[in-house]
């Protein structure tokens, strides 16, 4: 069996190819947009697609990437991500583009999960230091993606060289890939009846506002070369932070790691109504990209690693409801009282998980094992 660390560093590439789905769209939405002839709402509805149906995924892919191993699980994911880019090319209309956007999604959304709990599994010594070097690659890929979309101009052309690339790079990556044996857990059944689980997923899904807001409709917050120098910077910013607070989580404990991230996330956000949009941008960008795996780093040490990637992926659906409202409801509030009501929206929501976790005692005690059969 190859060394652990060969495991962290095909998770690391796997989320490098994961990362073009979610912060590409502030480049391809404008170019979707103009070519097809949509409005702001309708740009916003490919955006929404892929976080509900990327999350959604995640808990049945994970479930079998527990039970079977991630091997053929991974391979089955990564063709349909790089056919979604494929087909999004190749589609004439926006109804077909949805739809070739919408599986590939699903096959994004399993990759993430199991590039995530290779780090979980493997690592429970360094948990959030590994999981925040996986993560890094979840804006790192988008950051060198991004130049060069924006320089081709044309959302087929792009959409399709990715596709290609996915082929040829993710599907054999992921035939290589496997969990540890020995490990214990709850089961997802029993984690679903904690009330833990569900104080995460709701702190979870409004502190991921301000970070899925921005990466929706940033293009409706700034324009021209500020929005191609930023919307190329975001996602390095996204991932740029996560081992450095990884780490902070393995000293501190998650939690006051989350509460930090969350506050200045939020304090980002407000920045960006004083007009100080590069502060904003980069604040945001680095304490709201690490939420995600200090949450999944919470529910890890709740929960344990044997069902994690089950588990994890349970609690990511939350993404699904942090998209939703960084998406649509933000670009529906922004459409009705412009960028200073949608962004005091999307700081609210941070402020509102902080809250949310503030209410529950005991959120970091470990839940009893299964029994080992």
């Amino acid at each position: 069996m190859p060394p652990r660390a060969w495991y962290l560093a095909a998770g690391f590439v796997i989320m490098c190819f994961n990362s073009l789905y979610q912060y590409t769209w502030n480049l391809l939405a404008p170019m979707i947009g103009r070519a097809m002839g949509l409005g702001v709402l309708a740009e916003a509805v490919g955006f929404t697609i892929y976080v509900i149906v990327s999350t959604v995924a995640q808990p049945a892919g994970g479930a079998l990437a527990d039970l079977r191993g991630p091997r053929g699980v991974g391979a089955l994911s990564a063709v349909l991500s790089a056919l979604g880019f494929i087909g999004a090319a190749l589609a004439p209309g926006p109804a077909l583009l949805y739809l070739a956007w919408g599986l590939g999604s699903a096959g994004e959304g399993v990759l993430y999960g199991i590039a995530f709990n290779l780090a979980v599994k493997w690592y429970q010594d360094k948990l959030g230091l590994a999981t925040g070097l996986v993560s890094l690659g979840f804006g790192l890929g988008s950051a060198v993606a991004n130049p060069l979309i924006a320089s081709v101009g044309n959302y087929r052309e792009a959409t399709l060289a990715i596709g290609v690339v996915e082929l040829l790079v993710l599907v054999p990556l992921s035939l290589l890939v496997d969990y540890p044996r020995g490990l214990s857990g709850v089961s997802p059944r029993r984690a679903l009846l904690d009330a833990r689980f569900w104080t995460l997923y709701a702190s979870y899904a409004l502190g991921a506002v301000p970070l899925l807001s921005l990466a929706s409709s940033l293009h409706l917050l700034v324009g021209g070369g500020e929005l191609v120098l930023l919307a190329s910077l975001y996602p390095l910013l996204v991932g740029a932070a996560r081992p450095l607070l990884g780490a902070l989580a393995d000293k501190w404990g998650p939690l006051k790691a989350i509460y930090l991230a969350l506050a200045v996330s939020a304090a980002g956000t407000l920045a960006m109504l004083a007009g100080l949009d590069i502060v904003g941008v980069i604040a945001v960008g680095l304490t709201g990209g690490a939420i995600i795996i200090l949450y999944l780093n919470l529910s890890s040490r709740i929960f344990g690693p044997k069902y994690a990637t089950a588990n994890n992926g349970l609690l990511y659906t939350a993404k699904a409801v942090g998209g939703t409202l960084g998406s649509a409801a933000f670009g529906y509030v922004y459409a009705l009282g412009g960028a200073r009501a949608s962004l005091l929206f999307a700081a609210a929501s941070a402020l509102a998980a902080m809250a949310i976790l503030a209410a529950q005692r005991g959120l970091e005690r470990p839940l009893p094992r299964d029994p080992q059969l």
